[in-house]
């Protein structure tokens, strides 16, 4: 026994002496754990980062506009709309190459104070909406702006699919639970509560009124969401009524709808999107060790409690 530990030591010492070490000091350990904190808080800020879509969302919802527009082209006012909300706002006109879209020389009046820049402009297009119905939408890096049929067009399209397994699915009921009585232990006792029952326990639990779902009824279940959809939101717009800007079918439990974005939100509106901060609600730096429990800084996370986004569908999810 003592042969082998001498043995092992010597194995230790001639390691220790022959093999450089791999062990970290305590500052190479420190350097190493800040290191990956820094990486951390960069991958998750590039996650917090908003999309394009959501940043131009976001202005709409909580930027607050006052105007004053008394007879002035459309097109003056669609453009002083992009510049004071710093987007990138596309309007589509009727004198640009297709040749079909608002007229840019249509009057608009409108007195609006404090206003969410998300209600002028629908206030702004129900004018321009006199001889053909408009709308706006998202696209991956502006907001357009035009009539329908022209928002509609086939590179304005996009296919998302919705899971509507909820909305289809069908319990199983149930008509026939186990009977529990007592005439058995009183053969005289014919009346009150118990009359009817042949004594003892019977009777067995099994679906009886409904079974699973079966694909046939789920296919059932889901044209009847569809005609939901197609009777509520742009009737004339879907391939199934004759329309040319939209279409929709059932499978496997989904929704495979091909529309523009005005369309989707309809649907299913758009994800939340928090207010943007000031300066004043940013807080310390968040490598700042000193802040306390109160601080702006621990609280950042109660912004947007509000789980809407202010602009809703019917709600079925993605």
């Amino acid at each position: 026994m003592k042969k082998l530990c001498l043995a092992t030591t010597a194995v230790w010492v001639i390691a220790a002496i022959t093999f450089p070490t791999f062990g970290q000091t305590l500052t190479e350990r420190i350097a190493a754990l800040k290191k990956q904190r820094a990486a951390e808080q960069q991958a998750a800020q590039l996650k917090k980062e908003l999309s394009p879509k959501a940043k131009l969302l976001q202005a709409l919802l909580y930027r607050t506009l006052t105007v004053n527009f008394d007879q002035t082209p459309a097109r003056e006012v669609f453009d002083y709309l992009g510049t004071t909300l710093g987007i990138n706002l596309i309007v589509r006109y009727s004198d640009d190459a297709t040749g079909h879209g608002i007229d840019p020389q249509t009057p608009i009046t409108l007195f609006a104070e404090n206003m969410f820049a998300i209600g002028v402009l629908e206030l702004v297009l129900e004018q321009c909406a006199a001889i053909e119905a408009c709308t706006w939408q998202l696209r991956d890096s502006f907001l357009e702006v035009g009539t329908k049929d022209r928002l509609s067009s086939p590179s304005a399209r996009e296919v998302r699919v919705y899971r509507i397994d909820e909305l289809i699915y069908e319990p199983r009921r149930f008509n026939n639970a186990p009977r529990v009585g007592i005439n058995h232990l009183y053969p005289g006792y014919g009346g009150g509560y118990y009359r009817g029952y042949r004594g003892g326990y019977g009777g067995s639990i099994g679906p009886t009124v409904a079974t699973p779902t079966t694909d046939q009824r789920k296919s059932q279940r889901a044209q009847e969401v569809i005609n939901l959809i197609i009777d509520t939101i742009e009737p004339n717009a879907w391939a199934q009524t004759g329309g040319e800007w939209a279409s929709i079918r059932y499978r496997d439990g989904s929704l495979i709808v091909n529309a523009p974005d005005y369309i989707h939100r309809q649907i299913n509106g758009y994800p939340h999107v928090p207010p943007p901060k000031t300066k004043s609600q940013e807080g310390p730096p968040a490598n700042d060790a000193k802040a306390s429990e109160n601080s702006p800084q621990r609280h950042r996370g109660h912004w947007g409690d509000n789980k809407e986004s202010g602009v809703r569908g019917l709600g079925i999810r993605r």
